[in-house]
């Protein structure tokens, strides 16, 4: 395989300046992309030790107790709503 000798490469100058230009956009592109994914990642993991951190099935029961609470202080509400106007028609 023969082998390039550096000292006696000439290169014109543009073909130089394109050839860093290129190289450092390609930096600048890899470093950005991986800041990215380093904050998609981060917002991933938080996301998940959120939904860790609650049950569904613990929050459905929750959910389903304080509607029968609900409906039980209605009721109530109603009963007092016919006394009150019981009274009134009196």
């Amino acid at each position: 395989m023969p082998e390039i000798n550096l000292e006696n490469l000439k290169l014109p100058l543009k073909t130089v300046v394109m050839i860093v230009i290129y190289i450092g956009s390609l930096l600048s592109v890899y470093f950005v992309m991986q800041n990215k994914v380093t904050t998609a990642l981060d917002k991933v993991t938080t996301l998940e030790t959120r939904m860790n951190k609650y049950d569904l099935e613990t929050m459905d029961y929750k959910i389903d107790e304080m509607g029968k609470t609900i409906t039980g202080i209605s009721a109530k509400i109603d009963g007092i709503y016919t006394l009150v106007l019981e009274k009134s028609r009196k």
